[in-house]
């Protein structure tokens, strides 16, 4: 990819949580997601996966990826993107509280609103 293309791969995949002040990105396709951990410097075999949730540790930023058009995956993926942004803000996990819940739906919509029907 070109160095435009990657730019616009960022921008078009790119949203942030405000509330925990954490930068998230959403691919739909495994060459996509690939090309875009590799312009953050990560190579990753995705080769036996439907989906990936993966974690900059330097930036804090996610990257979630869906591979097969299936909903199911994106809620499983928003989940451990949830609980890893609430580890790396040191919030605890209180079944009482609804932090974990809303941070996942929040994350899912995100997703929602850049989810591309094949």
């Amino acid at each position: 990819m070109t160095k435009k293309e990657i730019i616009k791969l960022r921008k078009d995949t790119h949203f942030y949580i405000d509330m925990f002040g954490k930068n998230v990105h959403f691919c739909q396709d495994k060459e996509s997601y690939k090309e875009l951990l590799l312009s953050f410097g990560w190579e990753i075999d995705l080769e036996n996966y439907q989906g990936l949730m993966w974690k900059d540790e330097r930036d804090n930023r996610c990257f979630i990826g869906v591979f097969e058009n299936d909903k199911s995956i994106l809620v499983h993926e928003s989940v451990h993107c949830a609980l890893r942004i609430m580890e790396a803000v040191n919030q605890d996990l209180n079944y009482k509280d609804e932090c974990l819940p809303y941070l996942t739906e929040l994350i899912y919509m995100k997703c929602i609103e850049k989810w591309k029907d094949k």
